[in-house]
C-alpha cells in the first residue's frame, strides 16, 4: 500500500499512482477528503476494494466497483439537512440504480437514485420525490438536500423540487448500498 495524494489542482496524483502501479490497476484503500474535514472514506477489507484503472474512461483514470460487494466507507459523522451531493454516473438501466446512499444504517437515509430503468429520478429523505428524465449516458446530478426546498438537477437542469424530509446525512457509502451491507 501506498498513500497518494493530490497536485496543487485538487486532481489525483496519477504521476505517484503510475511510479507505484505502472500503467495497470491497483485497489483503493482510502479515497482522501480534500475539504479538510477528515471525511475519508476507507475499506480494510481487500475483497471488497475498489479498483484504480488508470485508462477507465477517455483515457482518465477512474475508480471501479465490482457491482457485488465493493465500497469504501466514512462513519461516525452525521451531518443536519442542508447539504448538496455531486455524483458523476452513468447507470446501466437495467433496474433500479441508486446514485448515491448514504451511511451505514438502515432507514434514516439520504438518496438520489433512478427507478423504472432510469425513466424516473427520485431524491429521498425521509420523504420521495420523483420526477422524469431518460438518462442513458454520463451526466452531473446533483441533490440539494434541504427540507421543503429539496431540489435533484441533471446537467444543471431541474427534475424535480419539493419536500424530501428532514434526515440528516448518516455516513457515507461510497459503491454499494447500505443495506447491502446489513444497515
Amino acid at each position: 500500500e501506498q498513500d497518494i495524494g493530490y497536485v496543487a489542482n485538487g486532481d489525483l496524483d496519477t504521476a505517484a499512482v503510475t511510479a507505484f502501479v505502472g500503467g495497470g490497476s491497483g485497489y483503493i484503500v482510502n479515497w482522501y477528503d480534500q475539504s479538510g474535514s477528515a471525511y475519508t472514506a476507507s475499506q480494510s477489507t481487500a475483497a471488497s476494494q475498489p479498483l484504480y484503472v488508470a485508462s477507465g474512461q477517455n483515457g482518465k483514470p477512474v475508480g471501479r466497483w465490482d457491482g457485488a460487494n465493493d465500497y469504501l466507507q466514512k462513519t461516525g459523522l452525521s451531518l443536519p439537512q442542508p447539504n448538496t451531493i455531486f455524483v458523476v454516473g452513468k447507470l446501466n438501466l437495467t433496474d433500479q440504480d441508486y446514485l448515491f446512499v448514504d451511511g451505514v444504517t438502515g432507514g434514516a437515509r439520504n438518496l438520489l437514485l433512478s427507478r423504472t430503468s432510469g425513466s424516473v429520478w427520485s431524491i429521498f429523505a425521509g420523504a420521495e420525490i420523483q420526477g422524469g428524465i431518460t438518462n442513458t449516458s454520463w451526466h452531473i446530478h446533483d441533490g440539494l438536500f434541504n427540507t421543503t426546498s429539496s431540489n435533484l438537477r441533471v446537467d444543471g437542469n431541474s427534475i424535480v423540487s419539493g419536500n424530501v424530509g428532514a434526515y440528516s446525512l448518516d455516513g457515507i457509502t461510497v459503491g454499494i448500498r447500505g443495506y447491502d451491507l446489513g444497515g
